[in-house]
């Protein structure tokens, strides 16, 4: 007999032969068997005992393999064939990986406040497996180096490459790679702060300068620092123009040329040379020819103009008259080289006379390609510039371009097959330019009909596609290949997989194992058995062992009697129902009694007073201490009784220990009778022996033991007189006593069938229950 938890493993004791023998009263007991050896101690086990991990354990040896916390069954984590307790397995083995939800064990990343396994911890763009110390992290997720840069990076404005490990130069509100900024004319490199703009151009100062700034008219040296002196039209340095140009009287007021002091980052705010210029460009060049004296109708002494070029007066008639004034043939020289100039063939701008290279420099559109003046009207307009018909060609291939047909990027021209092969974005599946619009996915552009499934090549859309390292696919070629598998119908699991018995499961396939069942489980409430998952009630029906009493399965505590198993609180006296102590309590038909019960019940009953004869009773009887007589017992202080012929014949006929040799008893009575008469005599002890007979048959006294009286003694000894008359057990009627004998064996019958049929209701009862449920489910 024990007290121990359950386990489906667990067999039903042989039966303990756990009687009361009615004569001697003699307890028999067999002690519970032996079990072993202890899973963990190697101790055999007697008693309580936890069946797991297919062994035996005491249960103060079953506790956490970490942190020796005693463990009870079904509460415990199972690792390498050990038991932990949660706390222990948790912090031992980890929590889940984010990724793929499996545990992790002690090598594993805690990163972006989550946990990964070594192998899971991947770019989620190409894929890629990457370490603590090579990614970055973007809106919670790992890049590798390559496709952060490539997706979030700033471009170069130059190259238009990514910018990484923030050498990025801001400059003119556009990014830069520090070798990518250079001046545009020399390519020299710049830095912020020493550069100069010019429409959206890095210049160095120098270049800046010899393109952009005026130019000294003596020098011909770019006016940087100075202010420039504005004298016959044009710019002068201050020494350039006191060496070149002698002192003259006061004249009109000219407008001051512009300040160069423009901050080093930007162009001069008022220098803008081609609006200055188009003015003048409109205007087509005029070849004055020599004006002479003899064309002037007159023939008399001419005016002695002054030159209009030194202002020192014309001596002669050799002069000449151009522009409407007058000039030493010496004086007539171009404004800005100052080169002597023929009267017939110059160029002239803003009453100033030019050469004709002069001009077209100063003057003249640019080749937007060359940078050379266009000296006739044959150009071509693109872009917003002016170009020489042999300049206008793809920067790249260099193949001449129809000013209606090229692309332009960065103001640069381009023909189409370029265009495409360096601008436009590339397929990511094919590789090649993409034309039309494209579709974007992945972080990447593609072709339309290049965006297929990597499997099966079927046509996917930017909004219903599964990527994996890098690659698309269809749902069905996705769960095919990277989902997990369903361990009950083996098909891949689509949605939101459950966790149970270490394996992943279909929502719809976590049913119970039981065939007629079928219940959805869930997976913090199930039970498994040898790798089967079940519902309570199917786990406790088939492998829990069952209560004897109301034939429920026992969870929790069971104890063992009578070679069958109960719970705690139904091991009771079948009569009242009172609980049992496993260790006082008494047995009849494989059915458990109170003592009370069980001496009322069936304990021999004592002939004169009608008490049960039984170890401490109210008669004060031990073992042995009772007296038989003809089969009949007796207590000590009723044993005189035998003497009264008519009270031994009622007592035999209404004790149910004497009905199978009633007959007999009756025949020998009147010899009993006569002999009990005779043999009365004044002494007050009872005689213990044998009793004298008329006829041949000798009646006995034995005592309880089996052992004879001397029978000197009981020849010697005499009975009181005082036994003749009947004490108040005698009193009683034969009708009264033949009546309570009936109604003794009424109710003894009455408590049995009333068993035997509550027991019987109680199993129909149970079945009516499970068909309902069954029909229910």
């Amino acid at each position: 007999m024990e007290i121990r938890t359950p386990s489906p493993k667990d067999k039903i004791e042989s039966e303990h032969n756990c009687k009361y023998h009615s004569h001697h009263l003699d307890y028999k007991y067999t002690p519970p068997p032996v079990k072993g050896p202890c899973g963990a101690c190697g101790q055999y086990i007697v008693g309580s005992l936890v069946t797991a991990l297919d062994k035996m354990w005491h249960p103060e040896c079953f506790t956490c393999t970490n942190c020796d916390t005693i463990l009870k069954p079904h509460k415990y984590v199972v690792e390498d064939d050990k038991p932990y307790c949660k706390d222990c397995h948790l912090r031992l083995f980890g929590p889940p990986c984010s990724v793929c939800k499996k545990p992790t064990q002690s090598n594993r990343y805690n990163l972006l406040n989550r946990i990964w396994h070594p192998e899971c911890f991947c770019c989620v763009e190409c894929g890629k497996r990457l370490t603590p110390d090579n990614f970055i992290e973007r809106l919670g997720s790992p890049y590798c180096m390559e496709d952060y840069h490539r997706l979030f990076s700033p471009k170069c404005c130059v190259c238009h490459l990514p910018i990484k490990d923030g050498r990025q130069m801001m400059a003119m509100g556009h990014p830069w790679h520090p070798e990518c900024f250079r001046c545009t004319v020399c390519v020299k490199p710049l830095t912020p702060e020493t550069f100069k703009e010019y429409q959206g151009k890095p210049y160095c100062e120098k270049d800046y300068h010899n393109l952009f700034s005026p130019k000294c008219a003596g020098c011909k040296q770019p006016i940087i620092d100075e202010t420039p002196v504005y004298n016959k039209g044009q710019y002068w340095h201050p020494d350039c123009d006191a060496k070149f140009n002698r002192p003259m009287p006061p004249q009109v007021a000219t407008p001051p040329p512009p300040k160069i002091s423009t901050p080093i980052h930007e162009a001069p705010p008022n220098l803008d040379i081609e609006s200055l210029l188009e003015p003048l460009l409109s205007e087509k060049p005029k070849r004055r020819p020599l004006e002479s004296s003899a064309d002037t109708g007159f023939n008399k002494q001419p005016i002695r103009p002054d030159c209009d070029g030194c202002r020192e007066p014309i001596e002669d008639d050799n002069y000449v008259s151009a522009l409407g004034k007058n000039f030493h043939p010496d004086c007539f020289k171009c404004t800005e080289c100052f080169k002597p100039l023929n009267p017939y063939n110059f160029y002239e701008k803003n009453g100033l006379p030019y050469c004709e290279d002069d001009y077209h420099r100063l003057f003249s559109p640019k080749c937007a390609g060359c940078k050379q003046p266009i000296k006739d009207n044959n150009y071509i307009r693109a872009m917003g510039k002016d170009w020489h018909p042999d300049c206008f060609k793809c920067t790249q291939c260099k193949v001449p371009l129809d000013p209606e047909n090229f692309y332009e990027k960065n103001g640069l021209p381009y023909c189409e097959k370029d265009y495409f092969n360096l601008f436009h974005p590339k397929c990511y599946g094919c590789t090649k330019p993409i034309q039309g619009t494209p579709l974007r996915a992945m972080g990447h552009d593609w072709h339309p009909e290049c965006f297929n499934c990597d499997k099966c090549h079927v046509p996917l859309s930017p909004d219903n596609f599964y990527e994996k390292n890098g690659r698309p696919y269809c749902e069905n070629c996705f769960h095919k290949l990277y989902s997990p598998k369903c361990c009950a119908c083996n098909k891949p699991i689509k949605g939101k997989p459950v966790f149970a018995m270490g394996k992943e499961w279909h929502p719809e396939c976590f049913v119970c194992s039981y065939p007629s069942c079928g219940r959805i489980l869930s997976p913090d409430d199930f039970e498994q058995h040898e790798g089967k998952p079940y519902c309570k009630y199917h786990f406790g029906e088939m492998f829990l062992p069952k209560c004897f009493a109301c034939k429920k399965p026992i969870k929790d505590k069971v104890v063992s009697a009578l070679g069958k198993t109960w719970h705690p609180e139904c091991f009771a006296c079948v009569q009242c129902g009172v609980p049992l102590d496993l260790n006082a309590f008494r047995e009849k038909d494989g059915l458990p009694y109170c003592e009370a019960d069980y001496h009322a019940l069936f304990s021999p009953k004592c002939a004169a007073c009608e008490a049960p004869i039984v170890e401490d009773c109210g008669c004060a009887l031990k073992n042995g201490n009772y007296f038989e007589f003809e089969g009949e017992p007796y207590c000590e202080e009723h044993f005189r009784c035998k003497m009264c012929p008519d009270c031994v014949r009622l007592r035999r006929a209404q004790n149910k220990f004497f009905s199978g040799v009633q007959q007999q008893n009756q025949q020998v009575m009147p010899t009993g009778k006569a002999t009990l008469i005779e043999s009365k005599q004044d002494s007050k002890q009872p005689a213990f022996g044998t009793l004298p007979a008329q006829s041949g048959q000798q009646q006995k006294v034995t005592f309880a033991n089996g052992t004879l009286p001397n029978m000197s003694s009981i020849q010697q000894s005499t009975l009181p007189a005082t036994t003749t008359h009947s004490s108040k057990p005698h009193h009683h009627s034969h009708h009264d006593l033949i009546q309570h004998n009936e109604k003794l064996q009424h109710k003894q019958k009455a408590i049995m069938n009333h068993i035997e049929s509550g027991l019987e209701s109680h199993r129909e009862k149970e079945k009516r229950k499970k068909k309902e449920e069954e029909k229910k489910k």
